[in-house]
């Protein structure tokens, strides 16, 4: 029985089942800003935890968010990605990381699945964040955004995510 219980663990926490590249941070629904909707802010940041280039030409966001990154787009490794909601937004132009974009859909602020693909269509991330406790609070709407702690741990582990320290959170870094 303690068998099965840590397999359905691991499959509610989120499957990781592909390679080297993780969603690293989410910021799903940044604060409006004046007459500014916070959601032209929105991001989904990608990291190459692994030791070679990812040609990412193929990948596609399935669940929360559309997306399919176009050819020439190189994830070296260490390397930030960050998929924009409005990649032409000028908040982009203080980070030096790569920005892609526009994803179509926008972020749930009450929280959803997102679903990361290879070209193949195996799955690279697929869990949920959510809005309410046990989920950090402080990415709700305040201005941090939900930051991943461990790649080597699943990402639908709530343990496994924090409020950003520092408002509009750490794309890039």
């Amino acid at each position: 029985m303690y068998r099965f219980g840590a397999l359905c663990f691991f499959f509610l926490a989120g499957v990781r089942v592909y390679g080297n590249i993780f969603i690293n941070e989410i910021h799903y629904d940044p604060p409006d800003l004046g007459f500014e909707a916070g959601s032209l802010r929105e991001f989904v940041e990608l990291v190459n935890g692994g030791d070679s280039p990812v040609f990412l030409a193929g990948y596609r966001f399935t669940r929360g968010i559309d997306f399919v990154f176009p050819e020439g787009i190189v994830l070296e490794p260490g390397e930030y990605l960050v998929v924009a909601r409005t990649p032409s937004h000028p908040v982009w132009d203080l980070y030096s990381t790569q920005v892609v974009g526009p994803f179509e859909g926008k972020l749930s602020n009450e929280g959803e699945r997102i679903r990361l693909e290879d070209p193949s269509g195996a799955v690279v991330e697929d869990f949920t964040y959510d809005d309410t406790f046990p989920w950090p609070a402080g990415a709700d709407g305040y201005g941090p955004s939900l930051e991943r702690l461990r790649h080597d741990l699943p990402a639908g582990d709530y343990h496994n995510w924090r409020a950003s320290l520092t408002d509009n959170g750490t794309p890039g870094g």
